[in-house]
């Protein structure tokens, strides 16, 4: 699920690179690289990936909350 404040940190903080990166987030939670513990923030892991559109890897932070369901949202 991706939250509300997301995309408006994204745009605040990277408006040139979140425009570009948007389309291929799916693709990087779908088939990572890496998968990695953000050591510096409890409960969130680091997805990354080669994006050849890009020239470059992507980068997506992702929060696990324990909520006992058995299913995603996208």
């Amino acid at each position: 699920m991706l939250s509300i404040n997301v995309p408006r940190h994204a745009a605040r903080q990277h408006p040139e690179e979140y425009a570009k990166c948007l389309p291929h987030i799916e693709a990087v939670v779908n088939k990572p690289f890496f998968i990695g513990d953000d050591h510096k923030n409890h409960n969130k892991i680091e997805l990354i990936a080669r994006v050849p559109a890009l020239g470059s890897g992507l980068l997506v932070a992702v929060t696990i909350e324990p909520g006992g369901h058995n299913f995603a949202h996208w």
